[in-house]
């Protein structure tokens, strides 16, 4: 399977543009995930999926908007996708150890961020993809022959 096949597809479903600014919807995220705390139900987790094709514009903003939102029951998965430079995400994501510091000096009290570059999974997946392909081919084989050696489609092979 060619493994630029993704791309195409998934810039025909949905258009990306920029500039690219994660801090408002981390911040509306945030938002949504203070309204049970406000209620005392902490039962709620919530995790926001951002999918991107550019270079963070709004880097500031960005991580201060990720330093508020580390108290909250929140997590925020990044894929990265398209042939963008994404150095700026890696650094959103403390896996690294750093923490994220505010301007007023305010540390964030746990890493809430994982950033995916799409581009170093894509072949892994496509790989996966393509076995599973396979593998259900294989079965159509298997119930194709059980069929006609039951003699469960005639003289047809397929029905």
């Amino acid at each position: 399977m060619d493994s630029g096949l993704l791309m195409p597809v998934l810039y025909t479903i949905v258009a990306l543009a920029g500039p690219t600014l994660f801090g408002p919807v981390i911040n509306m995220a945030t938002e949504i995930a203070h309204q049970p705390l406000s209620h005392d139900d902490r039962s709620k987790y919530f995790v926001l999926l951002i999918i991107t094709d550019g270079v963070l514009t709004d880097l500031q903003e960005t991580k201060e908007a990720l330093v508020r939102a580390s108290d909250l029951p929140l997590s925020i998965l990044i894929v990265g996708v398209g042939p963008a430079y994404f150095t700026h995400m890696e650094i959103r994501d403390a896996d690294n150890g750093r923490r994220l510091e505010s301007s007023a000096g305010r540390v964030d009290t746990r890493d809430i961020v994982q950033f995916v570059p799409m581009r170093e999974v894509q072949s892994v997946l496509l790989a996966h993809l393509s076995a599973c392909m396979k593998w259900s081919l294989r079965l159509v084989e298997h119930c194709l022959h059980y069929r006609v050696n039951t003699n469960l489609c005639g003289n047809r092979l397929i029905a």
